[in-house]
């Protein structure tokens, strides 16, 4: 009995596309990647992320919230400064555009003390999803009431960023970030989750035990809801030293070893072991997987 059962749930995982994992549970990982980065840290990061996104969203309301009243910033072109406070900053980039900008920092060194911060970062501003121009922002934050709020900025800018060399641990640490939220909200949410991660383009595929899945992203989209009801649970573990190669700033192949516990609606369970592969990419201020390639060893007929 036990053999037809396990026959069975196998058989099962496979036709929902996944004898590998659907659910990124890795708590290992998850914890692994918040201590990565202390809360102190992330709590001073935050207002510069609020900042970011406003400006994005060229909302000048938002662009303000995180800064002080009074605040201003110093903008190093050519060897001269432009200078100007925060209101006429957002003025300036809230102006309603066709085009779509966006800030994004790479490794940044924090330092604080007390109530007194200081964020040092290399940043890309990318109009279009292309590179325009790059360099190293420095923030100053105090923190008022409890909440940390950006006192002053400076920054510099080149145009020579297309020779510059991909920062790789910064773009691994972003990967890791990414699979640890991926882990956090599909432990959460269930199989679900996945729709958020899968790219949504005709160009994505998922593959398993060397078999198309899913041969596109709506193909993705119509078929994880399948599986989210096949499975009322689902546990994955990734191998401790997930692999991470940063081929461009937007672009990186990941590959780990995983460790599963699926249990279906009867509460029947099985294990599973494999190795993922995948591509990540960074497009609309998110990771998402490209594609994805799930393998498991062929079990031999009992």
């Amino acid at each position: 009995m036990r053999r037809i059962f396990i026959a069975d749930i196998r058989t099962l995982v496979h036709a929902c596309w996944l004898s590998a994992a659907i659910a990124l549970c890795a708590p290992s990982l998850a914890s692994a990647q918040t201590g990565a980065m202390p809360p102190e840290d992330q709590a001073v990061l935050a207002p510069i992320r609020a900042l970011f996104d406003g400006m994005s969203k060229r909302d000048p309301a938002a662009i303000k919230a995180p800064t002080l009243a009074g605040g201003t910033m110093v903008l190093m072109r050519e060897g001269k400064p432009v200078q100007m406070g925060f209101e006429a900053f957002a003025e300036r980039v809230g102006k309603p555009d066709n085009t779509q900008i966006e800030e994004r920092i790479h490794d940044p060194l924090v330092r604080i003390d007390n109530d007194l911060a200081v964020v040092w970062a290399p940043f890309d501003f990318l109009i279009d999803g292309k590179v325009d121009h790059c360099g190293t922002d420095l923030f100053n934050l105090i923190r008022v009431d409890g909440k940390w709020m950006i006192a002053s900025v400076a920054d510099t800018g080149a145009k020579n960023c297309s020779g510059k060399s991909v920062d790789t641990a910064a773009v691994q640490q972003d990967v890791r970030s990414f699979l640890a939220a991926v882990a956090r909200d599909v432990t959460q949410e269930g199989p679900i989750a996945w729709s958020r991660y899968f790219e949504d383009t005709p160009p994505f595929f998922m593959a398993v035990n060397g078999q198309v899945a899913f041969s596109s992203g709506e193909a993705a989209k119509q078929g994880i809801p399948q599986v989210a009801r096949s499975f009322k649970r689902i546990q994955l573990e990734w191998g401790a030293d997930p692999r991470i190669d940063p081929l461009t700033r937007e672009f990186a192949v990941v590959g780990a070893p995983w460790r599963e516990v699926l249990t279906d609606s009867a509460d029947h369970t099985v294990t599973q072991t494999g190795y993922f592969s995948a591509v990540a990419e960074y497009h609309d201020r998110r990771w998402q997987f490209r594609n994805v390639h799930w393998s498991s060893p062929v079990s031999q007929s009992q």
